[in-house]
């Protein structure tokens, strides 16, 4: 995922807005200013998946996932 390029990256963010509206409109409303890499960690946060994993998938480490989530939460509405 991390190695994606914007357009993939918009892709899956259109693809699972699809999937799952209701968690795409939480994120869309919840928070300002997204990229569409904040906007696939916030995807990451509601699969039932630990730091380890989601780092995995992101391509980076677990403290990077803790450091997302705390840079995140400055962005909520």
């Amino acid at each position: 995922m991390a190695k994606w390029n914007t357009k993939e990256q918009k892709a899956v963010i259109e693809y699972y807005s699809v999937l799952n509206p209701k968690v795409m409109e939480e994120i869309r409303m919840g928070y300002k200013k997204l990229t569409n890499y904040n906007m696939m960690f916030l995807i990451t946060e509601s699969w039932d998946l630990s730091d380890e994993d989601k780092a995995f998938l992101l391509n980076t480490t677990p403290g990077a996932v803790r450091t997302m989530r705390s840079r995140l939460a400055k962005k909520k509405v």
